[in-house]
């Protein structure tokens, strides 16, 4: 992937569900905007080394230049299109904007919320991972 020095605060798509359930119900949420991060920031890199450990896999990850991943895109013959919003994706959304960590999940649901570890390890547990 390109930029994969890039910090990301990995956010667990139950947690996600969980605020927006929680906001839906309660009106004391209505005209509030919550920023929903997990609690702490990782690379890639990171991430893919949690998901190996978490599997037992042996995955490895390798960072390529936005050039690079374009060109291998192309000789997949994705759509143009696709390739277009990748592009946007990582010259503008991963040029740092995204490197902090809010407390909104816990603000609303009054639990912590998940870390990545938690979610390879119970991801892991399902063995969708298994080769």
């Amino acid at each position: 992937m390109p930029r994969a020095e890039a910090l990301e605060p990995f956010t667990d798509a139950d947690d996600i569900a969980d605020v927006v359930l929680e906001s839906l119900l309660n009106d004391k949420h209505n005209s509030e905007t919550y920023e929903l991060t997990g609690p702490r920031l990782l690379t890639f890199k990171e991430a893919v080394s949690e998901i190996a450990e978490a599997s037992g896999r042996n995955i490895t990850f390798q960072g390529l230049t936005l050039e690079e991943y374009t060109q291998m895109l192309k000789e997949y013959q994705v759509p143009e299109d696709h390739i277009w919003l990748v592009n946007y994706l990582f010259e503008q959304v991963l040029d740092g904007r995204n490197s902090n960590i809010t407390s909104d999940i816990e603000k609303v649901l009054g639990r912590k919320a998940k870390d990545f570890s938690a979610y390879a390890k119970e991801t892991a547990k399902t063995g969708i991972w298994n080769s």
